[in-house]
């Protein structure tokens, strides 16, 4: 008995070690997706750290026009991390609890 509950806590283990690498491979894509989603911009990211539960690191983020003045960069950040709710991933949408935001840029036309 105690040999079938140990297999089964092994297997167990191994699919929740499984699940979270996809979650971090996939991480990066739909918070960046998301962000795009939310603005109704183009968000240009140099580089994503995902650090599980989470939280996001981002470098180099940009948010650049589309209508107006189409390409032109609206908002620049050297560093964002970002706490996430895991709700996020049941509500289907990007429900940010804290942003902590390092040398920002804003451009505001008319």
């Amino acid at each position: 008995m105690i040999k079938k509950i140990l297999i089964f806590t092994l297997i167990l283990a191994a699919a929740l070690v499984f699940a979270i690498n996809i979650l971090s491979q996939r991480a990066p894509g739909l918070l960046r997706g998301a962000i795009e989603k939310a603005l109704n911009k183009k968000v240009i990211i140099r580089s994503i750290d995902y650090h599980f539960p989470g939280i996001f690191e981002l470098e180099g983020f940009e948010v650049q026009e589309k209508e107006f003045f189409p390409g032109e960069t609206s908002f620049t950040v050297d560093h964002i991390r970002l706490d996430v709710s895991l709700l996020s991933l049941s509500k289907k949408r990007l429900i940010i609890d804290k942003i902590d935001v390092e040398d920002a840029d804003i451009t505001i036309r008319q």
